[in-house]
């Protein structure tokens, strides 16, 4: 499901639990209490679900799929500020406190600026993760674009000395570190320059001898990259 669909369907269902909440509670108590004894525990009840709805339409849904946790808390964390409002509202109401007294409002006031500055903090919290996460996804690109490359090429291997020879060498990628650095992007890209000649003799079918030695001085290049990480 995309993000916007995301939002709307969050956003939605939290409006029709609100709005389902406020007509029991109108029913129930109704059947009581006069107006004035509910009304406050519903109007902070409905602020509650307001905050809840304009903080979900805010939500930063993260475009890389392992932060999707990160987005995960904010979403959790919103369910259960409305159920806990939720809650101290209807039982306020159901004590025959609902009225706009000092305390229904003191109370209502404190969960609201909790959630808002506790949600301030989630957000910069997600922020973080999904900037490490972008930060981590980029060190670690080239390594992993080597390795399905390596991949792709013990599928087309002409023969089981030039496969035998790329899984060594792909085990040998995916066991190393997978974090590029400065330091040693030179030999990465010689090495990924190198695996690209290979791939273009294999398609040009080159003779094994010839391609197995391009191999060899790609595995020492990637073995050298090793010795400086």
């Amino acid at each position: 499901m995309k993000p916007l669909s995301n939002k709307k369907t969050l956003t939605l269902s939290l409006g029709l639990l609100g709005a389902a909440w406020c007509l029991i509670m109108v029913a129930v108590a109704s059947l009581f209490a006069p107006t004035y004894f509910f009304g406050g525990g519903i109007v902070g009840g409905v602020i509650s679900f307001l905050i809840a709805e304009v903080y979900l339409l805010f939500i930063r849904f993260p475009s890389h799929a392992q932060s999707v946790e990160t987005g995960a808390v904010s979403i959790y964390f919103t369910i259960g500020f409305v159920a806990i409002s939720a809650i101290i509202n209807t039982l306020f109401i159901l004590i025959g406190l609902g009225n706009f007294n000092r305390v229904l409002l003191a109370v209502n006031a404190l969960i609201d600026v909790c959630f808002i500055i506790a949600a301030i903090y989630v957000e910069k919290y997600a922020i973080r993760v999904a900037a490490q996460l972008e930060r981590t996804e980029k060190k670690i690109f080239v390594t992993t674009a080597i390795s399905q490359t390596i991949g792709s090429m013990i599928a087309a291997a002409p023969d089981d000395t030039i496969r035998n020879k790329l899984m060594q060498m792909k085990e040998t990628v995916d066991y190393s570190s997978n974090i590029s650095a400065d330091a040693f992007a030179d030999l990465e890209q010689r090495f990924a320059a190198q695996l690209e000649e290979a791939q273009c003799m294999m398609e040009v079918c080159e003779d094994s001898a010839v391609i197995l030695q391009k191999l060899q001085q790609a595995e020492q290049t990637w073995k050298q990259r090793n010795t400086v990480v």
